[in-house]
């Protein structure tokens, strides 16, 4: 009877994991593991230069848009440049949506730092995706469209991943 309940439950959250696209992109990270490993890397590697080098607000939106840059061109195996910045005519190697983002989340963690770990993962996820909506938006006004998740510009998965992006970065202003 345990076993039948487990095994329910099981299905339930694999079934409610699946809506939300978790599955799909553990199935991704499995079958891919060197390219998020670098992205995860870069990230990290990041936080401490932030730290010790660029305190002040331009400096991070500059060191954070070049990280996201970074982890753009690592994830998805070629650099992608900013259309906002000229695209590939002029190859800035500058994401300002990731600029933005280091800075918001860099403002907002010291607000939560008494909440749950994974409560603050939850608000920079909502926050970031804001962020990435808002800057998508924008971006297919001005006749572009630098980034398509299946028509859409925010996803479950990628709600996620800025989550885990800002509990990385979170240890910059702490």
């Amino acid at each position: 009877m345990i076993e039948v309940r487990r095994s329910t439950l099981l299905a339930d959250a694999r079934r409610s994991s699946g809506q939300l696209g978790t599955i799909r992109v553990l199935k991704d990270v499995r079958a891919h593991p060197a390219r998020y490993a670098g992205a995860v890397a870069i990230a990290l590697l990041t936080v401490p230069i932030a730290k010790l080098v660029l305190t002040g607000v331009v400096g991070r939106f500059l060191l954070f848009g070049f990280a996201g840059w970074a982890i753009e061109a690592v994830h998805a195996g070629k650099p992608r440049y900013s259309a906002v910045l000229g695209g590939n005519r002029t190859k800035i190697p500058l994401l300002p949506v990731y600029g933005v983002g280091g800075v918001l989340v860099t403002a907002m963690a010291p607000a939560l730092v008494a909440a749950m770990p994974v409560g603050r993962a939850l608000v920079y996820g909502g926050a970031l995706s804001g962020l990435e909506w808002g800057a998508c938006r924008a971006d297919r006004a001005m006749g572009h469209e630098s980034w398509d998740y299946d028509g859409e510009c925010v996803d479950a998965e990628h709600f996620v991943a800025w989550g885990v992006l800002g509990r990385i970065v979170e240890h910059a202003a702490l």
